[in-house]
Parts: structure tokens; sequence; C-alpha cells
């Protein structure tokens, strides 16, 4: 998926790479658009229409605005719609923001972030249970920063100092934080179980400071 936010002319955009995918070697271009975006059949290898490619031709083309996702291998024209989903999964984690674009953004590059925001939103903003509620509602009552500190030390694997340099705070800071979540609800961080769980319903959540 070829994804350019300037362009107003999807059927423009499309007889423009047309002629580029021409001029730099691909004779036969596959290229469609659909809903505003430019869908492109690619090859594997590194020949022209292939992912190795586009990204050299994006790069030569010098146009910082524009990227492209590209979904897993097709392995059949069954698994094309598919392959179009995932690129459209893609495109949208990069247009939000929790993906950087660069020039090319294959899937399996960054098959985890369309993992997590799978589960994301699956979860949605609501809390399931567990501790997330209570600390989400101490930090909206008293002002503490209690859930961004349990995300920062569920990153870190349990390391104050990372954690800790993350959010800008000493360490000593953090462990203080860290007593007083457990004193405000149990926590089972011991748990392998429960930290994912703890990390997935964070992640559903909206965005919090420091």
């Amino acid at each position: 998926m070829l994804a350019n936010r300037d362009a107003a002319d999807a059927r423009r955009d499309l007889d423009l790479w047309e002629a580029i995918a021409r001029r730099f070697g691909w004779r036969r271009p596959l290229l469609t658009d659909l809903d505003g975006a430019l869908l492109a059949v690619l090859g594997a290898g590194t020949a022209p229409g292939s992912p190795p490619w586009l990204a050299d031709v994006l790069a030569r083309v010098g146009d910082p605005g524009r990227y492209a996702t590209v979904g897993g291998p097709a392995r059949s024209a069954a698994d094309l719609p598919r392959s179009r989903a995932e690129a459209a999964e893609l495109d949208e984690l990069v247009t939000s923001g929790r993906l950087a674009a660069a020039g090319v953004v294959p899937l399996e590059d960054a098959w985890d972030a369309v993992v997590v925001e799978r589960a994301r939103k699956a979860i949605g903003p609501g809390v399931l249970g567990g501790p997330v509620g209570a600390l989400r509602d101490h930090d909206a009552a008293r002002g503490t920063s209690f859930l961004p500190t349990l995300a920062a030390w569920l990153d870190h694997f349990g390391d104050p100092k990372g954690a800790a340099a993350e959010l800008r705070i000493h360490p000593n800071t953090l462990r203080y934080r860290l007593r007083r979540m457990h004193e405000a609800t149990p926590i089972d961080l011991a748990s392998p179980q429960v930290r994912l769980a703890l990390r997935l319903q964070l992640a559903a959540l909206p965005a919090t400071g420091p």
C-alpha cells in the first residue's frame, strides 16, 4: 500500500506512480487505487516490482511524505485480501503515530506492533478487572502517576534504573511509587501472565503522562 496524505486525487496519483514504476524498470506495474490509497502487487526478490526495489525508488523520488506498507506474502490470489488488510493495518499504525514510517514498512519488520494493536483493539478502553482500574482511579483522585510508572516498570523488565530514566525520575522515587501502588491495590508482578495482561490493559488505555 502506497500512502501519501497530501494526495488529493487518487487517480492522478495512480497515473504518476505508473509512470514512475516504468521509469525505474517495472515494465508492467500491478497498481490500482482503492479508497484513496494506491495498492500494488509486489514480487519477491530484488527485481523491479519488489519491496527492496520500491524502497530504493521511494528514496530516489525524494518525497518525505511518501511511504509504503507491505502485507505478508500472498501464496495465491486467495491470500491477496489478507495481505492487503495487513498493509492497511500497518498504514493505520503509521498515521496514528504508533509506528514510524521510513520508506517501506513491511509486516515482517513490524509484526509485533500489529499483534499489540490487534490486542489493544480487542480489549478496548474498558478495564476488565484487576488492579488497573484501582490505579487509574487513584491517579485521577490523588494526582499520582501509578499507571505510567507501572507501564515503565513492565517495559524495562523490572529494572528500576531503566524505568526511572524513561520517567525522568530518581530510582528511589520509582521504588517509592511501587510501594505505594502495592498499598493501593494488590498486584502480583511475579506472574508472567499477570504482567502480560497488565501491559495489554495499559496499552488499551488512553496515553497518560509520567
